[in-house]
């Protein structure tokens, strides 16, 4: 035989964790009891007394973890709050850069994408003029070192071509050049 107490009270709350700044992210209240209020405390300074509100969170100049509160009130008078930590990227788009140096001092040694971006889904590959595939990777932290087949290519211009899914699920395709200097 299970005993239910009437007093009793549970703050829970789901979201994804990791998001895009400038884009609408849906909080969802799971609380438990007899809940009479409710009160969010985004992290940044904004609130929400709906059960399960939207935030938007401006763009952060670097990657930023934010603390959200939940709390909720019971008719008893009751509080309960849990906080869980969401994730605003400074940026979720991709960029690529027009150059790099593959010469082993540790700045711009490998061609790859800005890593402040959070696709879902992403594949890069890098060309020669004559369309042969010097490189592909589908992990947005791997890069190209400048390397076919073991051996540096020349110094030169290389073309590249970009697919990837944010969470948004949209696919994006970018394609460009690199200009390699040794």
């Amino acid at each position: 035989m299970a005993i239910v107490l009437e007093n009793f009270l549970e703050a829970d709350f789901a979201v994804v964790p990791d998001n895009c700044p400038l884009e609408p992210i849906k909080f969802t209240g799971l609380s438990k009891g007899k809940i009479v209020a409710h009160h969010w405390s985004f992290g940044e300074g904004g609130s929400s007394d709906k059960e399960s509100p939207e935030y938007t969170y401006q763009q952060p100049m670097r990657e930023v973890d934010f603390g959200v509160q939940y709390e909720v009130t019971d008719s008893f008078g009751c509080k309960k709050s849990i906080t869980k930590p969401i994730k605003i990227y400074s940026s979720c788009t991709v960029y690529v850069p027009n150059a790099f140096t593959p010469n082993g001092d540790g700045v711009n040694d490998l061609f790859r994408p800005n890593q402040s971006s959070n696709p879902i889904a992403f594949k890069l590959t890098v060309f020669n003029r004559l369309g042969q595939r010097l490189f592909e990777s589908e992990s947005i932290y791997d890069g190209w070192n400048g390397n076919y087949n073991g051996k540096p290519v020349p110094t030169g211009v290389y073309y590249w071509l970009c697919n990837y899914t944010m969470g948004d699920g949209q696919v994006e395709v970018q394609k460009g050049h690199v200009t390699l200097l040794r």
